[in-house]
């Protein structure tokens, strides 16, 4: 049986697990008939996130999405809190 967990926390962790999914699903075991269904199921939730992310309105995305098929269970895992208006003011201040 196959199994994953991914942990992302930023845009830069999505990015890379859209762009490495295909070579570990196909590294992974799992039944060929299956390795289509996990790969779409897989890169839909990533999309959906980044493009959630996207949206400067969001305050906070907080995902967890199990995918589980005969021979595979993948774990997704994300927090995001965007910084208030003070948080960013001391970042541009240098006081962070």
């Amino acid at each position: 049986m196959f199994k994953r967990k991914i942990n992302l926390h930023s845009q830069e962790d999505i990015t890379r697990e859209i762009e490495r999914t295909d070579q570990i699903i196909e590294s992974s075991g799992v039944k060929s008939t299956n390795k289509e269904i996990l790969k779409t199921q897989i890169l839909s939730t990533l999309y959906d996130l980044e493009r959630q992310i996207s949206n400067r309105n969001a305050a906070s995305i907080s995902i967890n999405r199990v995918i589980e098929g005969d021979d595979y269970i993948v774990s997704l895992r994300f927090r995001h809190k965007s910084q208030g208006l003070i948080e960013k003011i001391k970042q541009l201040l240098g006081l962070n």
